[in-house]
């Protein structure tokens, strides 16, 4: 018997993506200033300020889920520091997926997450894990971190 190793963004493509997070880095809220979908590492973001997204909430002052992916420096914000949170970017079709990069929140690094799980789904609905991270810190403001689903 062979054994190969489970490579997710070589076997899966899907429609939807979503961060579950679980902690972040001490802060008051939940937060994201930009992330990136790419199919290859180092490739271009597939997203566009027209790409769908949601979110457990969203801080009443207008810190909308749409603001990962509007290629500003706006980030998105939860309403409260309520574990878990979650993001969603429906990618409109089905897509491949091998890297997502994170940027930092301009304004307060705590709120970055420290630990999550990338998930995918066909429906929207239905969740599978693809990758875990715990620990994660150092997050610098206004700088993306790469995340390697394989």
């Amino acid at each position: 018997g062979r054994s190969y190793p489970f490579n997710a963004a070589d076997i899966f493509s899907f429609r939807y993506l979503r961060i579950w997070m679980t902690a972040n880095n001490g802060g008051d809220l939940f937060g994201i200033g930009e992330l990136e979908v790419r199919a290859t590492a180092g490739g271009p973001d597939l997203t566009t300020p027209a790409t769908p997204c949601a979110a457990s909430s969203w801080h009443p002052a207008g810190h909308i889920p749409g603001w990962l992916v509007d290629d500003t420096t706006y980030a998105w914000l939860t309403s409260s520091g309520a574990s878990p949170a979650w993001v969603t970017v429906d990618m409109g079709a089905f897509t491949r997926v091998a890297e997502i990069a994170i940027w930092g929140v301009p304004d307060v690094i705590a709120r970055m997450p420290r630990d999550f799980i990338f998930q995918w789904s066909n429906d929207g609905t239905t969740w599978t894990d693809i990758k875990t991270f715990t620990g994660i810190t150092g997050w610098t403001a206004s700088t993306a971190t790469t995340f390697d689903l394989s």
